[in-house]
């Protein structure tokens, strides 16, 4: 099944920015390079992590598209479950671009995540490498980002 992502009133949008400003990350997963016949993949990657159930079933049912995780209580000492909301790739970048106007706290992170998403080359399968210049942009993408977080 195929997900699409919804259209969202300002308001949500301005809504959803507060969520992602306050309980969100925003990253760049770098995969390990385990075969060496194989490159190292690089992924957007936007999450809300909270305890309250509601609000993340909120932002996949207002967005209709991403994954939720739930995690467990007793985990890196937490006494309640805690719950995940994940977008990555090309619907993380939708987010991104959907509520970056509404964003304050990390509207500098957004605007690097949205850049690296948009500049990727694309996809490289085994056996063709990735150009030297596209691993020095998504390395400075991934540095640039780590320096901005709080």
């Amino acid at each position: 099944m195929v997900e699409t992502m919804q259209e969202l009133t300002d308001i949500e949008k301005a809504y959803i920015a507060g969520i992602v400003d306050g309980e969100g990350y925003i990253g760049i997963l770098k995969g390990k390079l385990v075969d060496p016949r194989k490159i190292c993949p690089y992924t957007l990657k936007v999450s809300v992590t909270n305890t309250d159930l509601k609000l993340i079933y909120f932002l996949k049912e207002r967005l209709g598209v991403g994954s939720i995780t739930k995690v467990p209580a007793n985990y890196r000492f937490s006494r309640r479950p805690w719950y995940q909301y994940v977008v990555q790739a090309n619907n993380a970048l939708k987010l991104l671009s959907m509520v970056r106007p509404y964003m304050i706290i990390k509207n500098i992170q957004a605007g690097i995540a949205i850049e690296f998403q948009e500049k990727r080359w694309g996809r490289h399968g085994r056996g063709i490498k990735r150009p030297e210049e596209e691993t020095i942009f998504l390395e400075d993408c991934l540095q640039r980002l780590k320096r901005e977080r709080i």
